[in-house]
């Protein structure tokens, strides 16, 4: 990434190339955040499907994820 004492922006960081970790931009520094996990998954999971019959059963739209 850049040299940890310099302060990014943020269309800084949405120029910066994909290294398939996810950050955190925080008063201009950057934190790399934890990887997520199968709890994680699998509270996702059950929270997008209760958003998502809530949302059909009164014809609201739709749910969508994004990466």
């Amino acid at each position: 990434m850049l040299h940890p004492t310099r302060l990014v922006t943020a269309e800084e960081l949405e120029r910066m190339p994909d290294d398939d970790c996810r950050y955190e931009l925080v008063e201009g520094r950057l934190i790399r955040m934890s990887p997520v996990g199968g709890v994680h998954g699998a509270v996702t999971v059950r929270l997008l499907v209760m958003l998502s019959q809530h949302v059909q059963a009164r014809d609201l739209g739709c749910v969508v994820t994004l990466p």
